[in-house]
């Protein structure tokens, strides 16, 4: 399950809006009329919000519309989990650049290898092993790898799960270590979203 469309808006929206806040921010912090902290939480948790409302209309509409196994509440879960993850990276560009263009740019530039690195369009035996470690890194990785255990993880057994164990092992899934990939998820949305608190906090008080 790439990222979709709205997954891309949302971050890209989330990086615009974010570019537009940070000088107000940065003057209201000098006055001391307000610290990082609750700025990040607030935002945070605005963001948590909309991008509920978003991401449950279009698991609604997509949802139904594959007729897939795995229930709604986990294909809503990872595909919540992955639009936030991806709205986490764009904050943290936000607060390392000055100009959103450059911000937008970059995005692009790391949203984009997901596609090569995270084995959902190529292979990871594929992927020259110089840069396979890269697979690690992206957030598409363990989003894929869930949507794949949960889709695949409990088929009937026969040629059904004949068909299942093989496109978990094309695929380096491993239905035992959804908890791993959960884990992985969490870990890179709060790196990112820590880095980008350390990150506003230092030129604040540049």
């Amino acid at each position: 399950n790439p990222p979709t469309p709205t997954m891309r808006e949302k971050a890209n929206t989330a990086l615009a809006t974010f570019a537009l806040e940070r000088p107000v921010f940065l003057r209201e912090y000098s006055t001391d009329h307000y610290s990082v902290v609750p700025y990040v939480i607030s935002h945070l948790w605005g963001e948590a919000i909309t991008t509920f409302a978003a991401m449950i209309i279009q698991s609604i509409i997509t949802y139904f519309m594959m007729d897939v196994q795995m229930g709604f509440g986990q294909y809503f879960a990872v595909s919540y989990a992955l639009a936030m993850t991806s709205t986490a990276v764009a904050i943290n560009l936000g607060a390392m650049f000055d100009d959103p263009k450059n911000s937008s740019a970059l995005f692009t530039l790391i949203v984009v290898p997901q596609f090569y690195f995270s084995g959902l369009f190529i292979a990871i035996e594929l992927i020259p092993p110089f840069v396979r470690w890269a697979q690690y890194l992206c957030s598409l990785t363990y989003a894929s790898r869930l949507m794949f255990a949960y889709e695949f993880g409990s088929c009937e057994a026969g040629a059904a799960e004949e068909f299942c164990v093989d496109v978990l092992e094309n695929n380096n899934t491993d239905p035992d270590d959804t908890w791993w990939y959960w884990l992985s998820m969490f870990a890179l949305f709060l790196f990112f979203r820590t880095n980008a608190a350390v990150i506003l906090r230092a030129k604040a008080t540049y």
